[in-house]
C-alpha cells in the first residue's frame, strides 16, 4: 500500500475515533436536557465527522488507481484531511 494511502487510513481512524467519542457528550446534552441548539451542535459533531472519515477511508484504496502524479495524489490526501 502506497505511503500516501496509509496516511488517509490514518487520519480517517484517528477522526472516526474522534467523531464517535463525541458520542458521550451529546448523550449526556440530551439526558440533562439541553437546549435545542446544544443538543443539535452536538449531533453535528458526531455525526459528520465519521461521515468524512467513511469518505476517506473509501478514498484511500482508490488513489493507487488514479492516472495522475504522485503530487496530485498528496495533494488529494492533504485536502480531505484538512
Amino acid at each position: 500500500m502506497p505511503t500516501y494511502a496509509r496516511h488517509l487510513i490514518f487520519h480517517a481512524a484517528l477522526v472516526l475515533l474522534f467523531g464517535l467519542l463525541l458520542g458521550a457528550p451529546y448523550a449526556r446534552a440530551i439526558k440533562r436536557g439541553a437546549a435545542a441548539h446544544v443538543v443539535n451542535s452536538w449531533r453535528v459533531a458526531h455525526l459528520s465527522l465519521p461521515i468524512g472519515a467513511t469518505l476517506m477511508l473509501a478514498t484511500a484504496p482508490l488513489l493507487a488507481s488514479l492516472a495522475v502524479s504522485e503530487a496530485v495524489k498528496w495533494t488529494l490526501v492533504v485536502t480531505l484531511a484538512l
